[in-house]
């Protein structure tokens, strides 16, 4: 029995083994399941708690608000009321009565000269006590006034309708704000609340404001009564016992009568600094945690506070804090079900995969670790599958690579995106249109030609294409193909206006091959293929070239448009218009090189066409380029008498060769040349001052070569040359840096933004000024206004 048990755990210590992956599954499922849960449930109770306490401190910024509005109203009515009594007639005149002091020390019998100016005197000392006395009950928070007068050395106190007072400075019994009124701080100056000293020896808290009258340091002085204004104003509005006032100093001036609210907020504000904004704090005092909320008055430059227990507050969202627990045991209840769903989905490929396994290898699965070593194992032996498929496939993939080529040589094939990927998949570096085709053939080796077993076959195919990469054929792409008897056709891009590029690399080839093979090479080309449908035709027409060369005789390029004709097509190939035109161009510029680059072009041209066109018909058509290199020095202004010393007509026709006419027309065009220049020299400096004129005038505009060189009649090509000898510089770098210092001088001396510099010297694009700008400047347009602008 023991043994059976034993065996059993054996079992499912096995099954477990191999389901190692199932397992980690799971707990990974669950893991990204619970994690998110929690997450989200803790940043919920966090934020639903911020939100609270953001939502109870603008609350109770609102209550403070109104508190330090109508605190506000009632010092700004103050202030206006007591402006208007220092302006009142009644009392200037009684502060700026002539010989006031004097008639305030009068004692005794009194002389009766003064009399009469004593009476008046003391009629306007009463109206202005009157008039204090008006101010006093126009507000109920005046507790008492004192005006102060420095020139008489008095105090007029008035604490009500009956009782008015008069004291000097010395026995006055409160004078704790002369201190502040002589520092020199402007008027209205409010200070602190204060305990101040009554007539009748008792002490009241106050608050003090101090308002400057005309005369020196007179002054009236309000005793506004705080225990008044906390109740009627603060409290009221509030209705709570969590208020307080704090003054510039931090000091608490009005709060609950509870001494201990007025103490736990200097113990909560203790290191913090409010003034100057509003918000909300969180600070603790005796292991309780406060919410103080504070709002600053700019005019009275105090701060209204008001301070919530937070543990108390946060009471109401212990309900809460329950709904989110309970839901979050929920979720982690059902993630932990679905988890087991999800994973038993996720886990089933995998089982098939081990059924498919177990299928085609038999028992060997069981030896396995767990399932991803199994799948790891049966990867491996299809990858070394895969891996000896390719290189089966790679060995016969250039058999594949030729008999496909030699299919495109044989049957029309459509051009399309599809051959285009095929093209690049097996590596030919050719577009599907604009093709041109040459086929190459060896002929019998020269009888004295030494033998050699490398030239024969197969190998003189493998030295062929080794020497085709000595011939420019090396730079362009290209496609060979071996066609079998001794044939290799070549496939290049090529319009059908450049197709004297095949003719010319035909030549080329036969001259390189012949020498390294000894044997003579024979060039068969086909007409020009749109497309690579085309092919077949183009290579049927090569092979059709290749048996004329018995009649053309071997080692020359033989084309099938030229099998019967009589060679006048050839002439209007080599001698074209556009060629014509070229080289006359260059002879009106006074650029021989080029014009000698041109007669290179057309003595390239007759080689290859050496067989097409009689030698007498070349010098026929040459004869044209004479007329036209004639009639160019004619317009230039050239003494004719100098430059002809004989017919060029009859010396053409005493040439017998080519090599000899190339040799003469050098010699022709370089005199042309030379003349013109001598010609242009007088007028070049003359030129070129003109074009710098205009690029220094007209550099906002949009200037180019070609205009400019219309609006002066020359030839754009001239104009750049005869710049560039002059200036050293190319017209556009000179344009360029004409317009960059304009633009700096703009940026120096005006306040023109900088798309509006950039218009104004011809950059209407204000991404490129800015890019030209600091190519030359090394810094952007508006780093050079700040550092160098106005």
């Amino acid at each position: 029995m023991f043994s059976l048990l034993a065996r059993s755990i054996a079992e499912w210590s096995g099954k477990i083994k191999r389901r190692k992956f199932l397992l980690r599954l799971i707990s990974s499922i669950l893991l990204l399941a619970a994690v998110p849960n929690l997450t989200f449930g803790i940043i919920a109770y966090f934020n639903v708690t911020k939100t609270f306490e953001h939502e109870t401190s603008a609350a109770n910024a609102k209550y403070l608000q109104q508190s330090m509005n109508a605190l506000e109203l009632v010092i700004q009515q103050i202030t206006e009321n007591c402006q208007q009594l220092a302006l009142n007639p009644a009392f200037r005149n009684f502060e700026a009565f002539p010989n006031g002091t004097y008639y305030e020390s009068l004692n005794g019998t009194l002389p009766e000269q003064d009399l009469p100016a004593l009476y008046s005197y003391i009629d306007n000392k009463t109206t202005a006590i009157q008039s204090i006395e008006y101010f006093k009950l126009s507000n109920e928070f005046v507790d008492s006034v004192y005006y102060y007068d420095s020139n008489k050395n008095l105090v007029l106190m008035i604490k009500d309708e009956n009782t008015f007072k008069q004291y000097s400075l010395e026995s006055f019994f409160d004078k704790q704000w002369y201190g502040v009124l002589t520092s020199g701080t402007e008027s209205p100056i409010i200070l602190d609340p204060r305990m101040a000293m009554q007539f009748n020896h008792q002490s009241k808290r106050v608050l003090t404001l101090l308002f400057r009258t005309n005369q020196d340091d007179n002054a009236f002085i309000i005793n506004l009564d705080a225990a008044l204004i906390y109740h009627h104003i603060i409290n009221r509005l509030n209705d709570k016992e969590s208020l307080a006032v704090l003054s510039g100093g931090e000091a608490v001036l009005f709060a609950t009568e509870q001494e201990a609210f007025a103490q736990t907020v200097k113990s909560a504000l203790s290191g913090k600094h409010l003034q100057g904004s509003n918000g909300f704090i969180r600070s603790e005092v005796n292991g309780e945690r406060n919410l103080v909320t504070y709002v600053h008055s700019d005019k009275l430059h105090w701060t209204f506070v008001d301070m919530i227990n937070l543990n108390q507050l946060f009471v109401s969202t212990a309900y809460l804090r329950k709904v989110i627990v309970y839901s979050l045991a929920l979720l982690l209840g059902l993630s932990v079900l679905l988890t087991f769903i999800a994973s038993n989905r996720l886990y089933r490929p995998i089982s098939r995969i081990q059924a498919l396994m177990r299928a085609q290898w038999g028992r060997i699965g069981e030896t396995w670790k767990d399932e991803l070593h199994s799948i790891g194992d049966a990867l491996r032996q299809s990858f070394d599958e895969r891996d000896q498929f390719r290189r089966r496939l790679e060995e016969s993939l250039p058999y594949y690579i030729e008999q496909f080529k030699n299919q495109l040589l044989r049957q029309p094939a459509e051009a399309s995106g599809a051959l285009q990927e095929k093209f690049a998949d097996l590596h030919i570096p050719l577009e599907v249109s604009e093709l041109g085709l040459l086929l190459l053939t060896f002929e019998e080796r020269h009888p004295d030609a030494a033998a050699d077993p490398v030239s024969e076959s197969p190998w003189e195919m493998v030295r062929l294409l080794h020497e085709l990469k000595r011939s420019s054929l090396a730079n362009m792409p290209h496609m060979t193909v071996d066609t079998g008897n001794r044939h290799l056709a070549i496939v290049i891009n090529t319009g059908k206006e450049e197709m004297h590029r095949v003719f010319a690399l035909g030549a080329e080839l036969i001259e390189i091959l012949e020498i390294n093979f000894a044997a003579p090479i024979t060039v068969g080309v086909g007409r020009h293929c749109p497309s690579v449908g085309d092919l077949p035709r183009a290579f049927e027409e090569a092979s059709e070239a290749l048996r004329f060369r018995l009649l053309h005789g071997c080692g020359q390029v033989i084309y099938i448009g030229d099998i019967g004709l009589d060679g006048s097509n050839a002439s209007d190939e080599i001698f074209s218009k556009k060629r014509e035109e070229r080289l006359i161009g260059y002879v009106k510029t006074g650029d021989a090189a080029r014009a000698k680059e041109v007669v290179g072009e057309l003595m390239e041209a007759w080689l290859v066409n050496k067989h097409r066109l009689h030698y007498t018909h070349i010098q026929f058509e040459f004869f044209k380029v004479i007329t036209g290199v004639l009639s160019t020095l004619q317009q230039s202004s050239v003494d004719m008498a100098r430059f002809i010393r004989s017919d060029p007509y009859r010396e053409v026709m005493k040439l017998e060769s080519m090599d000899q006419l190339a040799a003469w027309s050098d010699g022709f065009l370089q005199s042309a040349a030379d003349c013109i220049g001598e010609e242009m020299n007088r007028k070049d400096n003359q030129h070129v001052s003109k074009v710098i004129g205009i690029l220094e005038r007209e550099h906002g505009s949009d200037l180019s070569l070609p205009l400019v060189s219309e609006m002066l009649n020359l030839n754009p090509a001239y104009v750049s040359r005869l710049f560039k000898q002059y200036t050293g510089k190319s017209f556009t770098e000179y344009l360029t840096e004409v317009r960059i210092e304009k633009s700096k001088e703009l940026l120096q001396q005006t306040e023109l933004k900088v798309n509006e510099v950039g218009s104004k010297v011809g950059y209407h694009n204000t991404y490129y000024f800015i890019k030209v700008f600091k190519e030359h400047a090394g810094m952007t347009p508006g780093e050079y206004k700040r550092i160098f602008g106005l």
